[in-house]
């Protein structure tokens, strides 16, 4: 298994581009026993490829789908406990990968250019994760914003400890079009979804 997809030009990072959907799909609708099957199968995938900071992203955002749902308590900590030992292993698998200056490691590559640069660039991606939390906090679609920006955060710190893409900051057309695909859907829930009573 392999995190990167070669589609004739195209060098795809399938993760990046499926898994911010897949979040705010999941938690746009009751949680049900086939998703946690689904996204304990996903992790297994990533784990496999190995791929710790898409593991740990993808887990951290269905935690929050997870406690944020009507399971019940013990079905709640079953279900988070295993995707985030799932997540765990994977970070216990040697990565093959060696990083690519203009992708992995954008950041340093920047400040040896501009320190300036650099700085501005890491303000703009932090601003940039937590928008969808911050676009639909008070919409019944919150936990979708809350999960998406989970995966967010969550993809743009990784790659401080491995050989992983530092999304939009970083060559690589994967995490812009993951990240477009999951704020349009989450538009498209927060439009659907009615704003929860002024009081509440």
């Amino acid at each position: 298994m392999r995190r990167w997809l070669d589609i004739g030009p195209l060098h795809i990072n399938v993760a990046l581009v499926v898994l911010p959907v897949m979040v705010v799909t999941m938690a746009g609708s009751p949680l049900r026993r086939w998703q946690g099957v689904l996204a304990l199968g996903v992790l297994a995938v990533l784990v496999g490829q190995p791929d710790a900071s898409q593991a740990t992203a993808f887990a951290l955002a269905f935690a929050v789908i997870v406690v944020r749902s009507d399971l019940r308590r013990p079905a709640k900590l079953a279900l988070s406990g295993a995707i985030l030992a799932l997540a765990v292993v994977s970070w216990l698998r040697p990565d093959p990968l060696q990083p690519v200056p203009e992708v992995e490691q954008i950041v340093q590559l920047a400040w040896s250019v501009s320190p300036v640069l650099a700085v501005a660039g890491v303000l703009g991606l932090a601003v940039t994760v937590l928008l969808p939390a911050g676009i639909a906090r008070r919409s019944t679609a919150a936990t979708a914003a809350l999960a998406l920006s989970t995966w967010c955060v969550a993809t743009a710190v990784t790659p401080l400890f491995g050989a992983f893409p530092v999304p939009w900051l970083g060559i690589g057309m994967s995490p812009i079009l993951g990240a477009w695909l999951g704020v349009g859907l989450l538009a498209a829930e927060v439009r659907r979804a009615p704003s929860p009573p002024s009081g509440s």
